[in-house]
């Protein structure tokens, strides 16, 4: 389960913070939507539930692991070996091949299953890809792409920042499909964080970040 418990996050030159004692968990396998304003905080969340950065006070953890506690080490480690993201603008390696790309973090961790790499790309219409320099792919190509390459390596949380965002409308809802289902079927949880009310609807539950709270809709 993912929890986070009274964390609070200011920037300088800020008149309140950002994140507020906010309080959330997600238990294992399930999905969450983030939705609100610009600038209400959204990224900076998922900043913190990565291990890119620490909240000014409250508590993050991931089953047993302690991550508001994690130095640097510890979170790349943590990262590795647990986490998948996706991201709006892909962040592929354009000098790979979409195989190349997907079993990429797998090989880092030490978790490569050919097999499993080989189901993830079928079940995302990429077989007759895997050989294709990313660069050649559409965008929706390469967002499934990415999706494939943040399940490859098994991780216990996906985080999404606007997977969508960079896509037509039945672009994005193939997409979105395609991320939720694979998630389910994997028992992997999921935190999306959207501006597109038909990706947020996909998932188990839906928030909406206000004022530095998560708010259920």
């Amino acid at each position: 389960m993912l929890t986070l418990h009274s964390v609070t996050k200011q920037f300088p030159h800020q008149p309140h913070p950002i994140l507020n004692r906010l309080d959330f968990s997600l238990p294992q396998g399930h999905s969450a939507s983030i939705q609100g304003p610009s600038g209400s905080g959204k990224s900076t969340l998922l900043t913190l539930i990565a291990g890119f950065d620490k909240p000014d006070s409250g508590v993050i953890r991931l089953n047993e692991l302690m991550l508001s506690d994690m130095d640097e080490h510890a979170a790349d480690k943590f990262r590795r070996q647990h986490l998948g993201m996706v991201f709006q603008a892909y962040n592929l390696l354009d000098c790979f091949n979409v195989w190349d790309n997907v079993t990429f973090t797998a090989r880092l961790k030490g978790n490569f299953t050919p097999n499993y790499a080989t189901e993830l790309l079928g079940k995302l219409g990429l077989s007759d890809l895997r050989l294709r320099p990313v660069a050649e792919l559409s965008g929706g190509e390469q967002q499934r792409v990415a999706i494939a390459r943040a399940l490859c390596h098994k991780p216990t949380l996906v985080l999404a920042d606007e997977p969508t965002g960079n896509l037509d409308e039945e672009t994005a809802a193939q997409v979105s499909r395609h991320l939720f289902t694979l998630c389910n079927q994997t028992h992997t949880s999921l935190v999306v964080v959207t501006h597109n009310q038909s990706v947020a609807q996909l998932a188990t539950k839906q928030w909406q970040l206000l004022h530095g709270q998560l708010v259920a809709k």
